[in-house]
């Protein structure tokens, strides 16, 4: 896989609607498909910014009065649900789902983004897995990423969440992984002592990873300083934000 976000100094996420103007200073924009067209992807790039479409990979919206999709994930015989934010899990090992994610990956690519953001992916680490069952579910999402690199070799991947069982089995197919709600109130003045900031570091060492860092809810001008000079210190990118449908309020160049 090409590291085409190894230079990278800065990077937004926005799942609102336009703002192209906006996200065109940072060198990389992870937005929402949805919330713009084909011109607005090429006013994107054509002012400098790597443009990664969100991809939910597997979840899907739960609509009330309606059965599960037949791909649904299955867990003691009932289906599985992120009920935080209503949605359905669904199973990375059914062809339905794969032929969804690819639909997926190819629809954002004709729009003409340099790649996929992969969120929901990290699902498959649920803690209410057993073992033996995350141990079917983590290599089928792990192939799911391993087809798109071969299918599509110039598509720029971006992994969400998935840091511990995933992240070893994609990293050497990803360009950059995003630890969503980063611990910066962990990260002392040796970050190494936290394992997780081990972990990452090698990943970049090992495969040229780009990390990013990412935080929700982020209100206070003191709070963002504090947790970007805490990704820093532990050689991540940081973009904090109070809502994903709230466009940067700086602008990093």
């Amino acid at each position: 896989m090409a590291r085409g976000l190894r230079t990278i100094q800065s990077f937004a996420l926005y799942y609102g609607m336009g703002g192209e103007d906006v996200l065109s200073h940072f060198d990389l924009a992870l937005v929402d498909p949805g919330g713009r067209n084909r011109v607005g992807v090429r006013q994107l790039k054509e002012r400098g910014a790597i443009a990664l479409a969100y991809v939910s990979v597997l979840e899907v919206g739960r609509k009330t009065g309606y059965s599960p999709p037949a791909n649904v994930l299955r867990w003691q015989g009932d289906p599985v649900a992120n009920e935080e934010f209503n949605n359905w899990i669904l199973d990375p090992r059914l062809a339905a789902t794969q032929q969804r994610f690819d639909s997926l990956v190819h629809e954002a690519l004709s729009l003409q983004y340099d790649g996929v953001f992969l969120d929901t992916i990290g699902d498959v680490e649920d803690r209410q897995f057993a073992p033996a069952f995350m141990g079917e579910l983590v290599p089928a999402a792990a192939w799911l990423v391993a087809e798109t690199a071969r299918q599509y070799p110039q598509c720029l991947l971006v992994q969400n969440w998935g840091l511990h069982r995933l992240l070893p089995l994609t990293a050497p197919l990803l360009d950059g992984v995003c630890w969503e709600d980063f611990p910066y109130d962990e990260i002392g003045a040796v970050p190494t002592v936290h394992s997780g900031i081990r972990r990452m570091n090698s990943f970049q060492n090992q495969v040229g990873l780009q990390v990013l860092a990412l935080n929700q809810g982020i209100n206070s001008p003191a709070v963002a300083r504090t947790a970007q000079d805490a990704a820093e210190r532990c050689g991540f990118l940081w973009y904090g934000t109070s809502d994903y449908l709230q466009l940067p309020q700086y602008r990093p160049r």
